[in-house]
């Protein structure tokens, strides 16, 4: 029996989650050496500026406006178009299942969410998982790189009943992302670093556990492996194409533990939670500050 076929039958086995397609073991056995770690050297403040902005430039643009801000943030057929309040609403109530997931999380490592200090929620969007929290979080600071999403999340988070402290940080420069304020119990971030090139999801990552305080723990979406795919900066910068869509992009988990390693956090442990589909395969990763 092939790889491929045990692979196949253990994902039916696990019941892994049906949106990623048995063809996603292409990503593991079929370009696995190719994955093994992304070395990009030392790219300029200017380059990391130039790939963020053509990134960022999408989410500006056409996934700002009315009819698409809350499917850029969940693409399914229902959300593209004006929503309702009522519908905005159902949108909202979709973060429940995450914040259920990072409950968990907290369980494993004898941590309590409700009784977080200081919140973080890299790529907040809307505000999908911020309305869900638990409202005896002290401060939440809600983070993202397009304006509009940013005040679509202050609107949404108005309605809410919390005692919590709000803070909005908007990313417009890459820079920007090292003044964001420290020493924060909690770091999340779901469905964002894969919209990012792989050098500006290695360095956000980066200074995002530099942002932990001591014990903090950090729940970062990463998607890990992709089939046939491959980054180069060069390339990327001078494609007409490139940053004109919703893109899609991975950082191999070696890479990870090297960020882990450099910031002086331990990379507890990971799982597969879906959130990508297609041929990309990604993991919830776990930090943990010494």
């Amino acid at each position: 029996m092939s790889l491929r076929s045990l692979a196949s039958r253990l994902i039916a086995r696990l019941g892994i989650s049906p949106q990623y397609p048995v063809d996603f073991t292409q990503a593991f056995f079929g370009d696995l050496e190719r994955h093994q770690k992304f070395f990009f050297g030392d790219l300029s403040d200017e380059v990391l500026q130039l790939l963020f902005e053509k990134t960022a430039s999408y989410w500006r643009t056409l996934a700002s406006e009315p009819e698409e801000i809350y499917w850029s943030v969940i693409t399914r057929p229902e959300f593209k178009k004006m929503l309702s309040d009522e519908d905005k609403l159902r949108f909202l109530m979709t973060g429940q299942h995450d914040v259920k997931l990072l409950r968990r999380v907290c369980t494993q490592l004898g941590v309590e969410l409700a009784s977080c200090n200081s919140y973080l929620e890299y790529g907040c969007g809307v505000g999908r998982t911020v309305f869900n929290l638990p409202p005896s979080i002290r401060e939440i600071h809600c983070v993202d790189f397009s304006h509009a999403h940013l005040e679509e999340a202050k609107t949404n988070l108005r309605s809410r009943s919390s005692t919590s402290v709000y803070h909005y940080h908007l990313i417009d420069q890459f820079k920007d992302i090292k003044n964001l304020p420290g020493g924060h119990s909690f770091i999340h971030s779901l469905i964002v670093l894969q919209h990012n090139t792989p050098p500006i999801i290695e360095a956000t990552i980066s200074v995002l556990l530099s942002l932990l305080a001591p014990k903090g723990v950090a729940v970062l979406h990463v998607p890990i492996a992709r089939g046939r795919y491959s980054f180069d900066p060069k390339v990327y910068l001078h494609s007409t194409s490139a940053g004109q869509d919703l893109e899609m992009h991975i950082l191999p988990k070696a890479n990870l533990y090297d960020l882990a390693l450099r910031e002086k956090c331990s990379l507890v442990y990971s799982f597969c939670g879906g959130g990508c589909g297609g041929d990309i395969y990604s993991e919830y990763i776990v930090f943990q500050k010494s």
